[in-house]
This record gives C-alpha cells, structure tokens and sequence, in this order.
C-alpha cells in the first residue's frame, strides 16, 4: 500500500511503502539489557545486531569514561533511533531541573518559565500545543538544552535552506543498510 506525501514542489505523490521483511536488528546493552527496554538505560556501551544480506553485522557505540557524563544514556527504538544521549539525563530523571547545557526534556514554554526562562518557546505554550507544518517546511528541533532556539521559538524552516546530504544508512538491516551512493 502506497504512502502520500507532498513533494518539495507542493505536489502529492504517492510512495511505495517501505518493505520491511527479512530486516533483524536487535539491541545489546553493556548490562545485557536487550531489545526496546534499552531505551533510557545508562552504560559504557550499546551494540545493534542484526543480518543484512545472510551476514552477521554489529554496529557499537561506545561511551569513553572520559566522555562528559559518563555513563552515557541510550536512546535506541525499534523504528531505527540509535544514539548515545549523554545530555540527557533530566528526560530520564525528572526529578531533576532543566539546566542551561543540558538536555532538559521536550520544553515547552510553561516548563520554561517554572524555570525562569519565559519566552524560551512561544510557539509552544504547553504540553497539549499542536503545529501544523506548511507545506515544503520542517520542523527544526535543538537539543531541548535551556539554552537552545529552534522552531519552537522561530517556527518552521523552509526546505529551500537545507544543505547536505545523508551518507550513512544504519538502519534497518536490510539492503540500504551501509554508506550511500555518491
């Protein structure tokens, strides 16, 4: 079954949905925590197995003891979200206050004020804002630190000011898994 998406000329077009059969992957952490109960874990490493074309492969992240916040926290989900989050501690302990530099949760501007930021996110009053996104735009997210700015400050982004391209596809184990074409 096709997807419908609008083209960055405003346009529909239909996209064939991703086949997903024979794609493995499963997630390791350093305490032998495995698969989606990963997410939020602390650790020195984290490992994604999984088989791309019959071969065993192993992608690892690993966290040096001298890194800043060492032990790292994980973000790892089952869609493909891979990444060592060693700013993220108050998204995994809320008891803790959003500080400046560090990753505070998804901030809105309520959170922001209780904090003495008010204004951080006025396009994001609270927990319940929903944004519709023009066509041809995205939504450009920081690193939700005290001191970040980002859409929920200025709005959407227009795609006619993204420059670069992807090199590296790292999940799903399938086929496109590897370094892209050039």
């Amino acid at each position: 079954m096709p997807i419908l998406f609008v083209s960055a000329r405003g346009e529909k077009e239909t996209v064939p949905r991703l086949d997903n059969t024979g794609v493995t992957g499963r997630y390791l952490a350093s305490d032998g925590t495995t698969g989606e109960a990963v997410w939020g874990t602390s650790g020195p490493w984290m490992a994604l197995t999984g088989v791309v074309n019959g071969a065993p492969v192993t992608v690892a992240i690993l966290d040096h003891p001298s890194s800043y916040n060492h032990p790292t926290y994980w973000h790892a989900r089952g869609y493909g979200l891979f990444a060592a989050n060693p700013i993220g501690r108050h998204a995994f302990d809320p008891k803790q206050p959003p500080r400046e530099s560090h990753y505070s949760g998804h901030l809105n501007d309520t959170t922001a004020a209780r904090y003495g930021r008010p204004g951080l996110a006025p396009l994001f009053p609270d927990e319940k804002t929903e944004v519709t996104i023009r066509p041809n735009h995205y939504m450009v997210m920081g690193d939700n630190t005290m001191n970040s700015s980002d859409s929920r400050t200025w709005g959407d982004f227009s795609r006619t000011n993204v420059i670069g391209k992807y090199f590296f596809v790292y999940w799903p184990f399938s086929s496109r898994f590897g370094w892209a074409p050039r």
